[in-house]
This record gives structure tokens, C-alpha cells and sequence, in this order.
């Protein structure tokens, strides 16, 4: 679920629809959180569908790290990448944060690199002056110390602004958020499988398969 300060536009660089703000959402707000309206799959539930469906899940559908496809119910699911996103995934537990201020009418965007887990690459056409050019599965291994770092350097801020989509979470997130807020658990790093590496491969390539 997105938070409701947001709305699908055109975007630019022919990348269709995105997600803008409608008001002001300061760094540390929650922007998705997982729900039960959300579909989460299996890679067998996937394999079984028809190919139509396979292809609407690869452009709207995104790979957590235990290897499940989760397939958002709103709007969420035309956020766009950026290479200086902000906001970014906290994988272990898929909520998506608000790395810095966001302002009225600016696009939304996540980094895909997060997600992307096969061995294929794909063209970046994000404009950001920081664009890497190129999507791919060493993504992960080279930038997630620094995104680990942003995200853990606003986690603390959860509890000191406006959190909309609080009361749509479940209690045993909100626990697990708590006890890291509280270090009492350990703070989930992106480069963290809760899979083995060639599950996530081949559940990625069943959606993005390989070009080569």
C-alpha cells in the first residue's frame, strides 16, 4: 500500500506513468508497506500462469529476497527507478522509506537495483546526474553498504513524523520495526539473502529472463 499523499502522472524520459507527491512528505515517512490486499506469489504459482500474465508481472511486480513475487494493489506499482532515489526498500521486511525530503508534485522513486536478481542488465533512463546507465544483479554488491547507510540514517525518524500508513501494517511488523527502532534486533542489510543466491537467479530469470 502507498501512502495517499501521492497520485499517477505522465513522467518524463518516455517512461510512462509515475508516482508524485501532493503535499510535502519529510525523510523518514513510510511510502509502501506490505498488506494483505497485496498479492504475494510463488515461483510456482508463476511458472503455472500464462505467459500474458508472467509479462504483466514483470513490469509491475517486484522480487523480494526470500525469493516471492509481491504485486502491489495500487498505485504503487508505477514507481519508477532512479539511480538517486528518494526513498529506498528496506528489504528484509519490504517497506519502502522516504531517504530525504520530498516535495510537492516531485516524482516518487525507488532503486531497482534492490530487486534486480538476475544476470542480465537492462538501460537506465532515470536523467539523474548520479545514473549508473545500467541495471543489473551486481547492483546490490556494490552500492548496498551505501544504501544501507541511508536508509539506517532516517529509520530513526519513523517514530517523529507522520506515518499514514501506520494503523495498515501488521502487528508483527510493527514489532519487528519497534525492536529496531529499540535495537533490540539487528537492522536488516540489503545484502542479506533470506534465500539461496540461485533460487532468487531463477526466480528472477522466470520473469527478466536473460538476453544473451
Amino acid at each position: 500500500m502507498i501512502h495517499p499523499y501521492t497520485k499517477v502522472l505522465n513522467s518524463d524520459n518516455n517512461r510512462g506513468s509515475g508516482v508524485f507527491a501532493t503535499h510535502f512528505i519529510p525523510k523518514g515517512t513510510l511510502i509502501t508497506v506490505p498488506t494483505e490486499v497485496d498479492q504475494v506469489l510463488s515461483m510456482e504459482q508463476v511458472f503455472a500462469m500464462p505467459l500474458s500474465e508472467r509479462e504483466f508481472l514483470a513490469k509491475y511486480a517486484y522480487l523480494t529476497n526470500d525469493g516471492k513475487y509481491v504485486l502491489h494493489h495500487d498505485q504503487a506499482r508505477y514507481m519508477n527507478h532512479s539511480c538517486d532515489s528518494n526513498t529506498l526498500t528496506v528489504v528484509g521486511i519490504d517497506i519502502c522509506i522516504a531517504v530525504r525530503d520530498i516535495l510537492p508534485n516531485e516524482e516518487i522513486t525507488e532503486d531497482y537495483g534492490l530487486y534486480y536478481a538476475d544476470d542480465d542488465t537492462f538501460e537506465c533512463l532515470c536523467g539523474s546526474l548520479k545514473c549508473r546507465h545500467k541495471i543489473c544483479e551486481d547492483d546490490i554488491q556494490q552500492h548496498g553498504d551505501e544504501w544501507d547507510h541511508k536508509i539506517a540514517s532516517v529509520f530513526h525518524l519513523i517514530p517523529t513524523v507522520e506515518q499514514p500508513l501506520w494503523g495498515f501494517i501488521s502487528s508483527s511488523l510493527r514489532e519487528e520495526i519497534e525492536a529496531i527502532l529499540a535495537s533490540n534486533i539487528s537492522f536488516p542489510s540489503c545484502k542479506v539473502l533470506k534465500c539461496s543466491p540461485d533460487y532468487l537467479q531463477k526466480a528472477g530469470e522466470l520473469l527478466w529472463p536473460s538476453t544473451d
